[in-house]
């Protein structure tokens, strides 16, 4: 994704934090990457997107759902309400390849929108 637009920087901070399984590198199915393009050629001057994570290791994921999991536990979530929330905030890590997590296929992208106040290049 690097340089395929001057609107758009990567910034792999789940590498950057030493998750496990990650990369400094951003994949994405080529249909994503180019409805991003689009979208961050449409965006105004002076904004651009901060792609963040696409594809995502197995190992990543579940080290994403489990950190979730106990940030919930620790502000006080009962199990039954952790049950019913966490899928609004990230995809349980199967293994099954019928109902894989979107950032195993590439097909989801963790993204942001900054302005000039955000120094990133």
């Amino acid at each position: 994704m690097n340089g395929v637009s001057q609107k758009i920087t990567i910034y792999p901070c789940y590498f950057l934090n030493k998750m496990p399984g990650t990369s400094p590198e951003l994949f994405l199915r080529q249909t994503v990457a180019e409805r991003i393009t689009d979208i961050a050629e449409r965006l105004p001057t002076g904004l651009m997107l901060v792609l963040i994570d696409g594809w995502r290791s197995y190992e990543t994921q579940r080290f994403i759902y489990e950190t979730t999991i106990e940030k919930f536990r620790a502000d006080g979530y009962s199990e039954e309400k952790i049950k019913q929330e966490i899928k609004r905030f990230v995809a349980y890590p199967s293994k099954d390849r019928d109902k894989p997590a979107p950032h195993y296929t590439g097909g989801a992208i963790d993204l942001t929108i900054a302005g000039p106040a955000a120094g990133l290049r």
